[in-house]
């Protein structure tokens, strides 16, 4: 009931109860201005065949995937790289063999595009072998960047499925910091901004499975254990450092 002297509009009725699943979404929504710049990504979640348990399930570009598939390639996490002012559209498939979802913390968008399962809202996870669209809009000019997760899966996560972004300025060019080529996805690129600064971009993802501060009960561990894995880009082993270039540092939490 609503509170005294307060009035509430007419809501939708809730769907009938059936005991089954809530049905999958069928649009991605549009939380885009109709000013917002188009881009679009295609991405595919992968179960990589020889990878450890820090590094089974990937996020990959759509067009390499058939070479994770294949054992010949084994990639880093995920990185995009977005601008503000960008509707992101992704173009989403899942290959891993398990029901999977993709999500853009922090960016602006609808239940549509949530990849989750959760109440009454339409199914936006993916089962294997299906595709899905999200879209989000980068509106915020003060974010510099967020995490790609899974909220769908068990234990994807912690099975190497994640991935960052980053916000770039308005208008400006993200190159393959080796080739020169035009990109838009990568973990070291350089970015050319018009009119300011270019800088290069670097992102490093680490992930390890320590399980006591990673677990969620009360009173809070105070006392971390030991992992059983420590992984920097989906490797185990030293990073290789580069000396002598500008370097601008994020921090995505």
């Amino acid at each position: 009931q609503p509170l005294p002297g307060e009035s509430v509009s007419a809501a939708s009725p809730l769907p009938t109860r059936t005991g089954g699943a809530p049905p999958p979404s069928t649009d991605a929504g549009n939380p885009c201005p109709s000013t917002a710049v188009q881009h679009s990504f295609d991405i595919s979640a992968a179960r990589e065949p020889n990878g450890s348990n820090a590094s089974r399930y990937v996020y990959v570009p759509t067009s390499k995937v058939a070479n994770v598939l294949a054992g010949t390639l084994h990639p880093e996490p995920l990185v995009m790289h977005v601008r503000v002012g960008d509707c992101v559209t992704v173009n989403f498939w899942n290959q891993t063999k398990t029901s999977v979802g993709f999500h853009l913390s922090g960016l602006d968008s609808g239940v549509a595009s949530s990849g989750v399962d959760v109440g009454w809202n339409p199914s936006t996870t993916v089962a294997d072998g299906q595709r899905q669209t999200y879209r989000y809009y980068v509106g915020d000019p003060s974010l510099a960047g967020g995490v790609i997760g899974d909220l769908a899966g068990l234990d994807t996560a912690k099975g190497g499925l994640y991935g960052a972004y980053t916000v770039e300025p308005k208008g400006s060019v993200s190159t393959d910091s080796k080739t020169g080529a035009k990109t838009d996805v990568g973990s070291a690129v350089d970015v050319s901004v018009p009119g300011g600064q270019s800088y290069r971009d670097f992102t490093l993802a680490m992930a390890d499975d320590e399980r006591q501060l990673g677990s969620s009960f009360m009173p809070y561990p105070i006392n971390a254990e030991k992992p059983t894995s420590d992984v920097v880009k989906l490797q185990a082993g030293p990073a290789r450092r580069e000396f002598g270039q500008r370097v601008q540092l994020r921090s995505v939490r």
